[in-house]
Protein backbone atom coordinates (compact mmCIF):
# COMPACT_ATOMS: atom_id res chain seq x y z
CA UNK A 1 0.00 0.00 0.00
CA UNK A 2 1.15 3.56 -0.92
CA UNK A 3 1.06 5.91 1.95
CA UNK A 4 0.57 9.43 0.45
CA UNK A 5 0.08 11.46 3.91
CA UNK A 6 -0.40 10.25 7.73
CA UNK A 7 -3.91 9.73 7.55
CA UNK A 8 -4.53 8.27 3.83
CA UNK A 9 -3.16 5.65 1.57
CA UNK A 10 -3.77 4.19 -1.77
CA UNK A 11 -5.47 0.44 -0.78
CA UNK A 12 -5.27 -0.64 -4.46
CA UNK A 13 -4.68 0.75 -8.01
CA UNK A 14 -5.64 -1.14 -11.47
CA UNK A 15 -5.92 0.24 -15.09
CA UNK A 16 -9.07 1.64 -14.29
CA UNK A 17 -9.54 2.70 -10.54
CA UNK A 18 -7.85 3.33 -7.20
CA UNK A 19 -8.83 3.16 -4.16
CA UNK A 20 -7.99 5.41 -1.45
CA UNK A 21 -8.55 5.20 2.50
CA UNK A 22 -8.37 8.41 4.28
CA UNK A 23 -9.61 9.01 7.96
CA UNK A 24 -13.10 7.43 7.71
CA UNK A 25 -13.69 7.84 4.45
CA UNK A 26 -13.49 4.99 1.36
CA UNK A 27 -12.67 7.10 -2.16
CA UNK A 28 -12.77 4.93 -5.26
CA UNK A 29 -11.86 6.84 -8.80
CA UNK A 30 -13.58 5.01 -11.73
CA UNK A 31 -11.41 6.30 -14.86
CA UNK A 32 -12.55 3.31 -17.14
CA UNK A 33 -14.52 0.41 -16.91
CA UNK A 34 -16.02 -0.47 -13.34
CA UNK A 35 -14.48 -4.10 -13.26
CA UNK A 36 -15.00 -7.29 -11.14
CA UNK A 37 -11.56 -6.93 -9.90
CA UNK A 38 -12.38 -3.22 -8.87
CA UNK A 39 -15.30 -4.08 -6.79
CA UNK A 40 -14.02 -7.11 -4.85
CA UNK A 41 -10.88 -4.66 -3.98
CA UNK A 42 -13.35 -2.42 -3.28
CA UNK A 43 -15.02 -4.83 -0.97
CA UNK A 44 -11.86 -5.80 0.77
CA UNK A 45 -10.81 -2.30 1.39
CA UNK A 46 -13.67 -0.89 3.01
CA UNK A 47 -13.89 -3.89 5.88
CA UNK A 48 -10.03 -3.29 6.49
CA UNK A 49 -11.28 0.38 6.95
CA UNK A 50 -13.86 -0.66 9.45
CA UNK A 51 -11.20 -2.55 11.57
CA UNK A 52 -9.67 1.17 12.16
CA UNK A 53 -13.12 3.00 12.12
CA UNK A 54 -17.01 3.21 13.61
CA UNK A 55 -18.54 3.95 10.76
CA UNK A 56 -17.09 4.13 6.53
CA UNK A 57 -18.42 7.00 4.54
CA UNK A 58 -18.00 6.11 0.74
CA UNK A 59 -17.20 8.22 -1.84
CA UNK A 60 -17.03 7.32 -5.78
CA UNK A 61 -16.43 8.95 -8.56
CA UNK A 62 -16.78 7.79 -11.64
CA UNK A 63 -15.51 9.75 -14.32
CA UNK A 64 -17.74 10.88 -17.47
CA UNK A 65 -17.65 8.87 -20.95
CA UNK A 66 -17.36 5.56 -19.26
CA UNK A 67 -19.94 3.37 -20.19
CA UNK A 68 -22.50 2.00 -18.10
CA UNK A 69 -21.91 -1.53 -16.39
CA UNK A 70 -22.66 -4.85 -18.25
CA UNK A 71 -25.57 -6.36 -15.91
CA UNK A 72 -22.99 -9.07 -14.17
CA UNK A 73 -20.57 -6.02 -12.91
CA UNK A 74 -24.12 -4.53 -11.54
CA UNK A 75 -25.21 -6.86 -9.82
CA UNK A 76 -21.66 -7.30 -8.11
CA UNK A 77 -21.28 -3.83 -6.97
CA UNK A 78 -25.25 -4.09 -5.61
CA UNK A 79 -23.43 -7.33 -3.51
CA UNK A 80 -20.48 -5.24 -2.12
CA UNK A 81 -23.18 -2.56 -1.07
CA UNK A 82 -25.26 -4.93 0.26
CA UNK A 83 -22.23 -6.88 1.94
CA UNK A 84 -20.64 -3.62 3.42
CA UNK A 85 -23.97 -2.07 4.70
CA UNK A 86 -23.14 -2.92 8.13
CA UNK A 87 -20.20 -0.32 8.66
CA UNK A 88 -21.36 2.35 6.04
CA UNK A 89 -22.72 5.31 7.16
CA UNK A 90 -23.30 6.83 3.51
CA UNK A 91 -21.78 6.65 0.00
CA UNK A 92 -22.06 9.32 -1.93
CA UNK A 93 -21.66 8.66 -5.49
CA UNK A 94 -20.57 11.41 -8.70
CA UNK A 95 -20.87 10.41 -12.10
CA UNK A 96 -19.58 14.79 -13.28
CA UNK A 97 -21.26 15.74 -16.67
CA UNK A 98 -24.71 16.26 -18.72
CA UNK A 99 -26.46 15.18 -21.21
CA UNK A 100 -27.66 11.69 -21.91
CA UNK A 101 -24.80 9.54 -20.77
CA UNK A 102 -24.07 11.09 -17.34
CA UNK A 103 -28.25 11.10 -16.76
CA UNK A 104 -28.18 7.69 -17.94
CA UNK A 105 -25.27 6.58 -15.34
CA UNK A 106 -26.37 8.51 -12.93
CA UNK A 107 -29.96 6.37 -12.94
CA UNK A 108 -27.62 3.02 -13.25
CA UNK A 109 -26.05 4.08 -9.71
CA UNK A 110 -29.41 5.11 -8.43
CA UNK A 111 -30.52 1.21 -9.77
CA UNK A 112 -27.54 -0.13 -8.12
CA UNK A 113 -28.58 1.23 -4.72
CA UNK A 114 -32.23 0.17 -4.77
CA UNK A 115 -31.25 -3.24 -5.20
CA UNK A 116 -28.53 -3.22 -2.42
CA UNK A 117 -31.62 -2.74 0.00
CA UNK A 118 -28.59 -0.48 1.69
CA UNK A 119 -29.92 0.88 5.04
CA UNK A 120 -27.66 3.88 4.74
CA UNK A 121 -28.33 6.91 3.04
CA UNK A 122 -26.92 6.88 -0.63
CA UNK A 123 -27.06 10.14 -3.31
CA UNK A 124 -25.97 10.70 -6.75
CA UNK A 125 -24.23 13.91 -7.50
CA UNK A 126 -23.47 15.36 -10.76
CA UNK A 127 -20.01 17.38 -9.10
CA UNK A 128 -17.55 16.65 -6.35
CA UNK A 129 -18.15 20.02 -5.05
CA UNK A 130 -21.86 19.10 -4.21
CA UNK A 131 -21.02 15.62 -2.97
CA UNK A 132 -18.41 17.00 -0.88
CA UNK A 133 -20.54 19.13 0.90
CA UNK A 134 -23.23 16.54 1.75
CA UNK A 135 -19.85 14.24 3.21
CA UNK A 136 -18.31 16.53 4.97
CA UNK A 137 -20.66 15.94 8.32
CA UNK A 138 -19.51 12.51 7.88
CA UNK A 139 -15.66 12.73 8.28
CA UNK A 140 -14.16 11.96 11.44
CA UNK A 141 -12.44 13.63 13.34
CA UNK A 142 -15.77 15.88 13.16
CA UNK A 143 -13.13 18.84 13.29
CA UNK A 144 -11.93 18.37 9.57
CA UNK A 145 -11.94 21.31 7.73
CA UNK A 146 -13.82 21.33 4.23
CA UNK A 147 -10.38 21.97 2.66
CA UNK A 148 -8.95 18.77 3.55
CA UNK A 149 -11.67 16.36 2.12
CA UNK A 150 -11.05 18.63 -1.24
CA UNK A 151 -7.69 18.20 -0.85
CA UNK A 152 -7.81 14.35 -0.50
CA UNK A 153 -10.49 14.46 -3.64
CA UNK A 154 -7.71 16.12 -5.50
CA UNK A 155 -4.91 13.56 -4.57
CA UNK A 156 -7.69 10.58 -5.34
CA UNK A 157 -7.67 11.21 -9.20
CA UNK A 158 -4.10 12.21 -9.59
CA UNK A 159 -3.46 8.77 -10.67
CA UNK A 160 0.62 9.82 -12.25
CA UNK A 161 1.37 10.36 -8.26
CA UNK A 162 4.48 8.56 -6.12
CA UNK A 163 5.51 8.31 -3.07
Amino acid sequence: MLRIEDDERVFAEGENYRIVQWRNVFLTHWSGPISMEGLEASQEGSFDLATRHDGVMVFNVIEFGLQIPPSEVRRKASEVLAATSGHVVGVATVVPGEGFWASAARAAVATITLLSRARHPHRVFASTDEASNWVHPFVRPDSTPPQHLTRALARLTDRGRTA
